[in-house]
């Protein structure tokens, strides 16, 4: 066999190899184009999201701490804050009968509700 067509076989094979890398590479290069897009319309929303967020947070006023409150305005916040944690407390005991009555269902057992504590916390 000829050298000379042992190395036109090899430089044909090289060129092809050095083509399917070229398609390869330009089919990546075309996704990675269309992700891009797609990252700009996904850039671009939350950008308007963003603006309408600091828009609301503008109109709405911030909480600024209240280190020196009168009396009166303490007592007014530890109210809230009960309101809020009996809110809170009633919710979760809603969560634990649903949960109790799922369960006692499932198993066949009976339910049994839990009553808060006096300090505000569940018994077992």
């Amino acid at each position: 066999m000829p050298w000379w067509l042992v190395w036109v076989v090899l430089v044909v094979l090289a060129l092809a190899v050095l083509a399917w890398i070229g398609f390869r590479l330009y089919r990546s290069f075309r996704a990675l184009l269309a992700e891009v897009r797609l990252a700009q319309g996904v850039l671009e929303r939350l950008e308007t999201r963003l603006a309408e967020l600091e828009e609301v947070a503008e109109a709405t006023s911030a909480i600024a701490p209240e280190i020196t409150a009168s009396d009166e305005r303490r007592a007014e916040l530890r109210e809230v804050r009960a309101g809020v944690s009996a809110v809170r407390r009633a919710r979760k005991q809603a969560r634990y009968d649903r949960v109790s009555a799922r369960w006692a269902g499932i198993t066949g057992g009976s339910t049994t509700t839990v009553s808060p504590s006096p300090e505000g916390e569940p018994r077992p």
